[in-house]
């Protein structure tokens, strides 16, 4: 059976961390209280935000050689996970679940992406409908909830850290696509997402982190020669 690492960035109330972690035992039995990875950001520590800890977590999975898959995983969500899309592709690189609301579980809040500027836009619909039931390739994925390959890591590197909270996940599959992986919605694995749990209105050092990933990801993917031919098809 392929190994995987659960990292999961945690900030915040220990309840939440502990949910996570029984929903993780509870519906996938392949993982075991071994494969966890927690980078805690709670006080005394200082709080490296999501992309710094995401790294944190890949890095120390990626020291043992049998871990075949990654899971980045939120803190504040209940999860099922499977790696069964992977293994239909061999350039399937990376796979995130259908996110239903956790306070209302019929709407589906992420069943794949649309633009990802300025503010990424979901694919959204109800369970009761019956919609977002089909696997498909996307450009992009959130890392709410996302299983990425060992070997697009080896290839494409970490996430990017200059970006701390917001489109790291976007920048990491453009970057991936470029080296050939897929990235794929699989509506059978279903989580359940605490939304506003990461982030609050009004909080004001939140914001000046927001705008200064997305003023950095405009730099690199809009307004930067490096990637100027290549965004047109990533985007």
């Amino acid at each position: 059976m392929e190994r995987i690492a659960v990292v999961i960035p945690h900030f915040g109330e220990k309840r939440l961390l502990e949910r996570c972690r029984e929903s993780v035992l509870m519906n996938c039995p392949e993982i075991t209280e071994s494969d966890f990875i927690v980078i805690d950001n709670n006080p005394p520590q200082n709080n490296r935000y999501f992309t710094i800890s995401c790294n944190e977590g890949i890095r120390q999975a990626l020291r043992d050689a049998r871990i075949h898959y990654i899971w980045l995983l939120n803190n504040d969500t209940d999860v099922a996970a499977s790696v069964a899309r992977m293994e239909t592709g061999e350039r399937i690189g990376l796979v995130a679940g259908k996110n239903l609301r956790m306070d209302n579980p019929d709407e589906i809040v992420w069943g794949g992406s649309l633009e990802p500027l300025p503010a990424g836009k979901h694919k959204s619909g109800l369970v009761s409908m019956g919609q977002l039931n089909t696997p498909t390739q996307e450009r992009w994925l959130t890392f709410t909830s996302v299983l990425i390959r060992r070997e697009v890591f080896e290839e494409v590197g970490l996430l990017d850290p200059h970006m701390r909270l917001v489109y790291s996940d976007v920048d990491f599959c453009f970057r991936a696509r470029i080296f050939g992986w897929e990235c794929w919605y699989e509506p059978s694995s279903v989580l359940k997402h605490r939304l506003g749990v990461s982030y609050r209105p009004r909080d004001r050092k939140i914001e000046r982190i927001f705008n200064s990933d997305y003023v950095y990801f405009m730099s690199k993917w809009v307004n930067g020669k490096l990637y100027h031919d290549l965004s047109q098809e990533l985007f």
